[in-house]
């Protein structure tokens, strides 16, 4: 899935014993051979709401509901509310998940963002479980330089036992390994902006992360290089069996050049280990918090030809391209050519 953009909104009403993966863009791909989403955006406000007493479980996730080992979800924003709403549920270890990106990953999530307000609500009425995190709700799997700006909230039940869990995170709910995902959860080169909250007394909350499934490896999830807004009055990981808050940072100011080039060093530092998807260039201004450039601006669009538009980022205004060019080779080339900065032109 390749450079498509939801803007319509989305409401999805799950009864009898529903077990059901939403998403802006996808449900869930498990039975894809190497799936992949690239460049894609939901604008829209998504809702999953039940009052099924025998509900077995919801993911939704503002691009994606669920995926497996092999997904690669690359350079992708949502900017929609994705919201989970549920008054009923009897089963103990089936839950409902929601994520700015995806609510349930098992995959590999690198470059994308989130800018809509992720929340998960059941009734106190009943005992009923819930998970949300500004990225991915629960993660099995990888999340590299990624950010989430917008409030996280969750408000279920924590029931039945105390395995089973009431968690949000400005990045991720409840990280564990799973079988349908990797050996160790891995977070890295990630910031997070956005308020984390719930107004139920057992949930467990942090600005990073809200639980790490103590597991038995040590770490069960490693996180390297992840930022948070500092001061904050949450920890940056709620429950945190294998002390992995010791690798994350609480930035007082994330706006300007300075963090921009701290979030870029890491995303070369992680290029530089020979990555099959590399991880995209962050840009900031004096008064902003770093973004990501989309890969839609560099894009296929046949097997023979490419087209590519470049953008001049300056600090100074109305800044001139008068004598910049752009200089361009095949991989197999010698030469470079060059063009003037602003010309149209399609490279073979």
């Amino acid at each position: 899935v390749i450079l498509c953009t939801n803007e319509g909104d989305l409401t999805f009403r799950l009864t009898g014993s529903a077990d059901a993966s939403c998403g802006g863009i996808t449900g869930g791909n498990f039975l894809l051979t190497s799936p992949t989403v690239t460049g894609c955006a939901n604008k829209g406000n998504l809702y999953a709401t039940s009052t099924s007493a025998s509900l077995r479980g919801i993911a939704l996730g503002g691009i994606a509901g669920e995926t497996s080992d092999k997904t690669v979800i690359n350079g992708c924003m949502n900017e929609g509310s994705v919201k989970s709403e549920f008054t009923r549920t009897q089963y103990s270890f089936n839950r409902v998940e929601t994520g700015g990106i995806v609510a349930d990953n098992n995959g590999t999530v690198i470059s994308c963002g989130n800018e809509g307000e992720v929340s998960t609500l059941g009734s106190k009425e009943y005992e009923t479980m819930a998970v949300s995190g500004g990225i991915s709700g629960d993660n099995a799997g990888q999340i590299i330089n990624c950010y989430n700006a917008a409030t996280v909230t969750c408000n279920g039940n924590q029931g039945f036992s105390p395995s089973v869990y009431n968690n949000a995170g400005g990045i991720v709910g409840y990280s564990a390994h799973s079988s349908y995902g990797f050996d160790h959860p891995y977070i890295y080169g990630s910031y997070n902006t956005g308020a984390v909250t719930s107004d139920v007394s057992d949930a467990t909350l942090g600005s990073i992360v809200g639980q790490c499934d103590p597991g038995t490896d040590d770490p069960a999830t490693e996180i390297r290089r992840s930022y948070y807004n500092a001061p904050s009055d949450l920890p940056s990981i709620g429950d945190d069996p294998h002390q992995q808050a010791d690798n994350i940072i609480g930035v007082v100011n994330m706006k300007g050049a300075d963090f921009c080039e701290d979030l870029n060093q890491d995303a070369k530092a992680y290029n530089d280990t020979t990555q099959s998807v590399q991880a995209l260039p962050w840009v900031g201004h004096t008064n902003d918090y770093p973004t990501l450039r989309q890969p839609s601006e560099v894009l296929c669009s046949s097997t023979n030809y490419f087209t590519a538009d470049f953008v001049l980022l300056s600090p100074e205004e109305n800044a001139s391209t008068e004598g910049l060019y752009l200089r361009y080779k095949e991989a197999s080339a010698t030469e470079y050519t060059e063009v003037a900065w602003g010309t149209a032109t399609t490279l073979q």
